[in-house]
Order: structure tokens, then sequence, then C-alpha cells
């Protein structure tokens, strides 16, 4: 089955590229990563190449460990013999060795380089999402050739119902596999959504060359047309492609500043401005007070009337955890588990998200799910993800119940139960979660 990005990346970088993943997909962009996508018996080797064949596009999830993964050179020598298009993501600020430089060196890049990975993910998608939008079809033609708005609509659904069926498909498929299939990872921060302040804006002219490069390189490898009016309407379509990428990413830089600020001004509501509240929760965190304590810790978390700078944040949230609060032993679990001024540890995050699940947090009980989910710390054990799961699920957490209905759908520590969960994707889309929306939408179609 034909896919729209293969997913290259060191198994160092799991946790990084099953985010990736699971944002694309949440997006309708078709994803193929292995060992997800790899059938129980299959060669290793051939399946790469089957999945980069039917490939639109790869994504490289480039850090140090790639650098050093002889498996990625060999899948990035392979995209570029095919002439597919080559996305590097760098989540680490190092440059590419001699061997990656050699395909990559002259490629425009995506940084996320800054902590919290999830910042960028909506970043990443758009982008990917755009580029692929303006890619050829099957036979050829631009997918952003303009056309009579009722022939768009008509193709916009007809394309949208063929992925759905593509999607249902696969899920159908992959139920029966033994293989380790992941949900897409409760990244989320409580009480505000992900930081923004210390964002890194991806370079507009950057995106537009990508995309550039992208049609000039088609151009020179693809048949000539009978037409002697190609070669203009090709530079058209590249010029029309890369403007369309540059408002697309200013309008989405104006977005996340806008939001950045709204939440910054929700967060000091109660105060003149976030100077005056930055004082005020020093004062009472100095007096011992652990909610002023945990406060802090937010605004130097995401950047609210202070430079954003995780080991502070780590210092206060600790001082609210030793007091016994819920929400600073969670917030300190999740500065270990995604290595947030301090060095990663999966171990220090599960004993943090114990204590704080011991208390009742949700939070720290959907992250405990999704470490036994994906094995971090901890030997995979669905069981245990699906108990920590309900814990959530009980308190009314849309994500617990969203995982509880991917896991009854897909069989994961649980007999396959496509009518539980349904029961599950609805709660949690009744709270507002567009992952589970889309699942009721699907599975309401097939009959259940």
């Amino acid at each position: 089955m034909a896919h729209d990005v293969f997913i290259s990346y060191s198994t160092k970088d799991k946790l990084a590229a099953d985010a990736v993943c699971a944002r694309l997909e949440g997006r309708g962009i078709r994803c193929w990563i292995a060992p997800r996508d790899i059938l129980p018996g299959m060669d290793w080797g051939a399946s790469i190449i089957e999945a980069l064949e039917s490939a639109r596009l790869m994504v490289v999830v480039f850090s140090s460990n790639a650098n050093a993964s002889l498996q990625i050179r060999r899948e990035v020598e392979c995209a570029f013999s095919k002439e597919i298009l080559v996305v590097p993501l760098r989540i680490e600020d190092v440059p590419p060795g001699r061997s990656l430089e050699y395909f990559l060196g002259n490629v425009h890049w995506l940084d996320a380089i800054t902590r919290p990975f999830e910042q960028h993910l909506d970043r990443i998608g758009d982008t990917i999402k755009l580029l692929i939008g303006r890619m050829p079809d099957a036979a050829g033609e631009p997918a952003s050739r303009s056309e009579a708005a009722s022939t768009q609509s008509e193709a916009g659904a007809e394309e949208q119902a063929r992925r759905a069926a593509a999607a249902a498909s696969v899920n159908e498929a992959r139920a029966q596999e033994t293989q380790h299939q992941s949900p897409p990872l409760d990244q989320s921060r409580p009480r505000t959504k992900s930081r923004y302040a210390a964002i890194v804006i991806f370079p507009v002219l950057a995106l537009a060359m990508l995309v550039v490069w992208y049609w000039s390189e088609r151009s020179t490898t693809a048949p000539v047309a009978a037409s002697a009016e190609s070669s203009p309407n090709q530079g058209a379509t590249a010029h029309q492609a890369a403007s369309a990428v540059a408002r697309a990413a200013t309008k989405v830089d104006e977005q996340v500043r806008q939001k950045h600020a709204s939440d910054e001004a929700a967060f000091c509501a109660n105060f003149k401005d976030c100077g005056e509240a930055l004082k005020e929760f020093r004062n009472r965190a100095m007096q011992g007070n652990a909610d002023a304590q945990s406060k802090l810790g937010d605004m130097y978390y995401y950047g609210y009337g202070v430079a954003p700078e995780y080991a502070q944040s780590l210092n206060w949230y600790r001082q609210a955890a030793a007091q016994g609060s819920a929400y600073g032993q969670y917030s300190v679990g999740y500065l270990y588990q995604f290595g947030q001024g301090v060095e990663r540890n999966y171990s220090e995050a599960l004993n943090w998200y114990r204590q704080s699940a011991a208390q009742g947090n949700a939070d720290a009980e959907n992250h405990l799910g999704d470490m036994y989910y994906y094995g971090y710390g901890v030997d995979p054990d669905y069981a245990k993800s699906l108990d920590w799961y309900r814990q959530a699920a009980a308190q009314g957490s849309a994500y617990g119940q969203y995982s509880i209905g991917y896991m009854y759908q897909n069989g994961r520590g649980v007999e396959r139960n496509d009518a539980e969960a349904l029961n599950w994707y609805r709660k949690a889309a009744a709270q507002g979660n567009a992952d589970a929306q889309k699942m009721v939408d699907q599975l309401s179609g097939s009959g259940h």
C-alpha cells in the first residue's frame, strides 16, 4: 500500500519519531514507520525498500544518533536514488556527518531543537501537509493545479473517502499483527498548551526554497511533455507553490505568537502584568507556598514574564514536589522524561509519575500508561498500560478515554472489541478530542 511519508530515525530517537508519526497521521497523512509497519515474518531490508518505493516523501529525524546510524545512511541514499523528496528534521544541534552531508548538505532543514519538542509538532505537520499537497499525483499533474471550485470539492471528497477506506483497511490488517503499534503520545502540559515562547520559527524562505528545489529537480528528471508550454507552466507552478508555503508559514507564525500572548495574559490575569505575578509568586514561594512554587515553575517553563529556563523551572517544581504537590511531582517527572533542564532519565520519570498518580493526578496516570505502552524505562506491558489509562479515564481524562478506545480497537492488553472501542472514543470525542472524533466517524461509518 502506498504511503505519503517514510519516517527514518534511530531507535534511540523513537520517542520523537513516534510523536511526529502520530501528529502527521492525525492530519490524514499516511506514514510508514518501522517496526510498526513491517509484517511478522517479512524480510526487514525488503520491507524498507518496498516502503520507500511507495512513499512520496521521507522525513529524517536527525540527531547525533542518526549520524551514527548506518541504517539511516542507507535509507537516505536509497531515497535519493529513487528521487524521493527528503526533509531532514533536526532535533539536536549537530552537523551531519560526512556520509549524510553528501546527501543532505544542500537540502533545507526543519529545526525542532528547542524544548519541549512537542511545541514544534503542529508546525511540522503544517509544513509536510503543504509539501505533499503540492506534489504531482500519479498522472504527473501537480496537486495544486488550479481547477474549478466544484471539481476541487469533488476531488477532495474522493480523496478523503479513499484515505479513510485505506486507513480502515490498514487498521484491520494491523490488528492481527504482533508488532508494537503506538497510539499518539500524550505530551501535553497541564494548565496551558505547549509552550510557545521559545518556539523556533522555521525559516519561511527556506521552506519556499525547498519547494522550488523539489520542482526544479522534478523538471530535470521527468519525461519531456508533448507540449512546448510545459516548462514555463512548471516554473509558474513552482513559484505558486513556494508563495503558498511562505504565506501559510507566515500565517502559522502569527497564530503561534497570538496563542502565546493569549496564554500568557490568561495566566497572569489576576495581576497587573506577568512581572507583578512573577514577583508575587516568588514572595509566596520563598515562604514555602507549594502552589506558588508550581506556578513559578510554569512561568520559567513557558516563558511567561521571564526568559524560558528549564533548570529554574525544575528547581521550583522540585520544591513544590518536596511538599507533596501532585502537580509538582508530575512536572518533575515530565522534565525527566523529556530531558528538559536535566538529563533524560526514564527511571526518575517513572518514580515521580507514580508519586503523583498515587495522589490521583490524571496527567501522571496517562504518562504512566504511555511509558508502559512504549516500554520507556520498563518492559512494554499493555495490561499495565491499560490499567493506568483506565484510572485517568475514571477521572474524566479525554486522553485516557481515547487510549482505552485505541487499545480495544487494536486488541492491546484486552480482547479486540470495536463496539467497546467506539464507546470510549465517543466519551473522548464528547470532550473535544479531535482524534477520537475521527475514530468515531470511521467506526460508525463501518457499521459499528
